[in-house]
């Protein structure tokens, strides 16, 4: 199997501040996923502490309300061209039931 990225699950980012399991799980996955040449994308970012628990713990992407909400993909793609040094990575995804894009960003680890 040719695995390129891991993506560490909202809800292991949500425990961060309050469970000492999340905190250690989040730090044995990134530490496995760089040993094995692994980019690592955390979800569900909400505020600084875990973006900057993340940080230190060697995580190089990382996506959530604190960067952006989803949005319009027109939208997005304003956003995008007028940030785009601030960003690496976009994802975009068909809302389920509705017609239009959406997306979300997620944003390299500066």
């Amino acid at each position: 199997m040719d695995v390129d990225i891991l993506k560490i699950d909202k809800s292991f980012v949500d425990g961060l501040e309050t469970e000492s399991n999340s905190r250690d799980l989040c730090k044995v996955m990134i530490m496995l996923a760089l040993q094995l040449n692994i980019q690592v994308v955390a979800e569900g970012i909400e505020n600084e502490k875990q973006k900057q628990y993340l940080l230190e713990a060697g995580c190089q992407f990382g996506q959530g309300y604190l960067f952006s909400k989803p949005m319009p993909f027109l939208q997005f793609q304003e956003y995008y061209f007028s940030h785009q040094s601030l960003l690496d990575l976009a994802e975009v995804n068909l809302a389920i039931g509705d017609t239009e894009y959406k997306v979300e960003l997620i944003k390299k680890a500066i």
